[in-house]
Order: C-alpha cells, then structure tokens, then sequence
C-alpha cells in the first residue's frame, strides 16, 4: 500500500496467494485484456456489491472522497 509517499508491503493478508495472481496476470497478458478498457468495467470499484458484510449481509460499494485536486478512493 501506498499513500503520501510512504509504501508498505504485506499490511493485510492476501485474498489470492501469490501463485494463483501471477498465474491469473500471464493469462491476461497473454490475451491481451485491459480491466481499464472493458465497457463492462463501469465502475472504478471491481469488487463492489460482490462482497458482503458479514453482519447484516448487504453488498458493500466503492465510495471516494475529493479534495482539491486528489481522489481517495475507499
């Protein structure tokens, strides 16, 4: 993760284990696929209503906030 120019690496565990990513990333080159240029791909958020919250099981969604001149995206 990054933000204001300080990065850090393995602050949460994986979704994915790295094999299965990479493995997922050679496909996609290999295809020639761009999520940014999908027309499916509306929304800046690929997982939003896919994950739910565990508490009262609605879908959750991308939101972001702007400040002058930046995006922050959560």
């Amino acid at each position: 993760m990054t933000f204001r120019g300080a990065t850090v690496t393995d602050t949460h565990p994986a979704i994915v284990d790295t094999a299965t990513f990479d493995h997922a990333q050679q496909v996609l080159d290999a295809r020639g696929e761009s999520h940014a240029h999908r027309a499916a791909n509306s929304s800046d958020y690929l997982l939003t209503g896919r994950l739910r919250c565990p508490r009262c099981g609605r879908a959750m969604v991308g939101t972001r906030a702007t400040e002058r001149h930046r995006t922050y995206r959560y």
